[in-house]
């Protein structure tokens, strides 16, 4: 006769005596639990133990577009893949994927009639964005998610004296203006944008064309609860209570110069872009990716409309290709132009 070797539910031995080897009728199969339990507890946290003080190289697949990306005379494509056995700055070796962006912005406008069916002055922007993306001996297919834009940049007065103005009249213009300059206040940009068709570059060699809609406000910013919230000021370091999501596109871009009928033309990326205090990068699988200002261009000088956005291709609208004339002036570093 042998005493069963099973744990009741109170935490203690079984008490049946039999003539079984071990365990009762009722506790057989408890040794499958006890294999279960210290499968999942014991070996786990052996293996995690085991991965923290051996952990694996990096893969391959590491962004290098550093802040301090600086441009060079050669226009050379950026690259993923620096091998981590290379230094800052150091070229890929042959075999290692590389995936090279760059992003163009167009600048749209819708414009209104008049009651004769003209057009009338002026009109309302947005920007959409195309990608280009091109994957060298990759491994995998790679998509892309979306596109991002973060970072700090002024706000501009108009918005300022909208929301702190007492507007009873009390003020005058160089006040508000006076008050703007000595706050220096700021909006934390938090923008997100997926592409408006799916966007995946095979393995091996590939390159595709995206297309965004960066901004889709018209230039108005929309703010939920007290607007006072998304302002930060510079001048005391004051961080605003919450980030501005409202897509806007005179907060990343502006024109250089306007037409006679008040339309923009020659846009240009605004101060905060261009010294990387406000970023704009790709979302790779996961994988963040900076875009560089010296990789951001306008090869469009004027606004387009919709029509013109519809009836023309990825391609051509980030080259800047108007029914197959180029509106920007090919240079040696051009990707077009094959120069001796």
């Amino acid at each position: 006769m042998r005493r069963c070797w099973g744990i009741t539910r109170n935490l203690r031995r079984c008490g049946r005596l039999g003539d079984w080897k071990l365990f009762c009728d009722d506790h057989r199969f408890q040794p499958l639990v006890w294999v279960v339990f210290l499968l999942f507890t014991v070996v786990a946290g052996t293996a995690s133990i085991y991965s923290a003080w051996f952990q694996k190289k990096p893969s391959p697949l590491v962004s290098t577009l550093h802040e301090s990306t600086q441009p060079n005379s050669n226009d050379t494509p950026l690259s993923t893949g620096v091998n981590s056995s290379h230094g800052a700055g150091q070229s890929p070796t042959a075999d290692q994927p590389t995936i090279d962006v760059a992003l163009s912005l167009i600048p749209t406008i819708q414009r209104m009639k008049d009651a004769s069916g003209g057009l009338m002055k002026g009109g309302q922007n947005d920007v959409i964005g195309v990608l280009r993306i091109r994957q060298h001996n990759g491994k995998s297919a790679r998509h892309v998610r979306s596109l991002q834009i973060a970072g700090n940049v002024a706000a501009d007065w108009n918005s300022y004296a909208a929301v702190f103005s007492k507007g009873d009249g009390t003020e005058s213009v160089d006040n508000i203006e006076a008050e703007y300059e000595k706050r220096k206040p700021f909006f934390r940009l938090s923008w997100v944008s997926y592409p408006l068709t799916p966007i995946r570059i095979d393995e091996h060699e590939d390159e595709e064309f995206g297309k965004f809609a960066v901004s889709r406000s018209a230039g108005a910013i929309e703010f939920a609860g007290d607007p006072k919230d998304y302002f930060g000021f510079w001048s005391t370091n004051e961080q605003p209570r919450y980030p501005l999501t409202t897509p806007v596109w005179r907060l990343l871009m502006h024109f250089t110069k306007t037409t006679a009928d008040l339309t923009g033309i020659y846009p240009e990326l605004r101060e905060e872009v261009k010294a990387g205090k406000v970023k704009i990068q790709v979302d790779l699988d996961g994988e963040i990716i900076n875009i560089p200002a010296k990789q951001i261009r306008f090869p469009w000088a004027v606004s387009l409309g919709d029509q013109s956005l519809e009836k023309t291709s990825a391609q051509d609208l980030f080259y800047g290709i108007d029914n197959g004339s180029r509106t920007s002036i090919p240079t040696p570093n051009d990707p077009l132009v094959k120069s001796k």
